[in-house]
């Protein structure tokens, strides 16, 4: 069959290789072309990463279903594997935030040798003030990602540390697989139809657009992606330490009492030093550890904010 260039749901590519057994071989070729698939929603599949959402960020009305085979990519041998392609949602940011994790649905990542290869995609993160233009934008992280083989309907994870995103940019998401997905995989980002405050995204240089198109605008308002980001951080919890000036008096049993330069953490949370009092006089100290008795004549100066 000739080579050929163009869009192809994985479903539509179910549908031609059944017809393509069932018939004779033919002279001739088949164009690829845009199409969806009347498959059922599939309930989604968590894995892929801890799953803990703080705080999304979404812009879908239905951000956990699936529907198997409604998605698009581009394809040069029937929808067998893809080319390179790129599948983004786009958020205007207002004031400064963080990204710690990316949560995506995959449609399908099938490995074609048949050897249950990975899809090795990367979750991109972008400033884009000038979006859908791109010549402004700017990469703040990756994360590579192995979908497993024969994944279908799948809601996975990307985990990233803390990525400060600026001020009045645009935040754009991108799962993105290279050129040399092109004979060996075949991956469909994870959506539905359930509806969408703003639209989802391709680009793509082996069928065009090469620029970020609204799938609208090609024709398919019905593919929502999903695609959602946590803005809340993964914060650690610090404390304010003091360290003690003279050995601390053992009262009723007491054998935990802090003793000069110990380092004593007093359970007052801080984000900074600043936010710890200077010194620390105690007439009755609880006996640390919660042992019996108590600590008497407790005094200590500020040292830090420690976890």
């Amino acid at each position: 069959m000739p080579f050929h260039q163009g869009f192809l749901p994985l479903a539509s590519f179910i549908v031609l290789l059944q017809v393509l057994m069932a018939a004779p071989a033919a002279d001739g070729s088949h164009g690829s072309s845009w199409s969806h698939s009347g498959d059922a929603t599939v309930p989604s599949q968590h894995g892929g990463g801890s799953g803990a959402i703080l705080a999304e960020q979404c812009q879908g009305l239905d951000n956990e279903s699936v529907i198997l085979g409604h998605s698009i990519a581009c394809t040069a041998d029937g929808g067998v594997t893809v080319t390179e392609n790129g599948h983004a949602r786009m958020w205007p940011i207002s004031g400064d935030t963080l990204v710690s994790q990316v949560r995506l649905g995959v449609d399908a990542c099938r490995d074609a040798s048949g050897q249950g290869r990975p899809c090795p995609i990367e979750v991109r993160l972008y400033s884009a003030p000038d979006f859908p233009q791109f010549d402004t934008a700017m990469l703040l992280a990756s994360a590579d990602m192995d979908v497993p083989d024969g994944t279908e309907a799948a809601i996975l994870f990307a985990e990233f540390d803390d990525v400060p995103i600026p001020d009045g940019t645009n935040l754009v998401i991108e799962l993105y697989n290279d050129d040399g997905f092109r004979g060996n995989w075949g991956f469909w980002p994870g959506a539905n139809d359930g509806g969408q405050f703003r639209p989802s995204f391709i680009r793509t240089r082996a069928c065009g657009p090469e620029d970020w198109t609204d799938l609208q605008s090609l024709g398919y308002a019905d593919q929502h992606n999903v695609l959602c980001w946590n803005d809340e951080p993964s914060r650690v919890e610090k404390f304010c330490g003091f360290l003690v000036k003279k050995n601390t008096k053992p009262k009723g049993g007491c054998i935990a009492c802090p003793r000069r330069n110990d380092v004593y953490t007093s359970g007052e949370l801080c984000e900074t030093v600043e936010d710890c009092p200077r010194k620390l006089k105690v007439k009755r100290l609880d006996c640390p550890g919660g042992g019996d008795g108590f600590c008497k004549k407790f005094k200590a100066i500020r040292e830090g904010c420690t976890e």
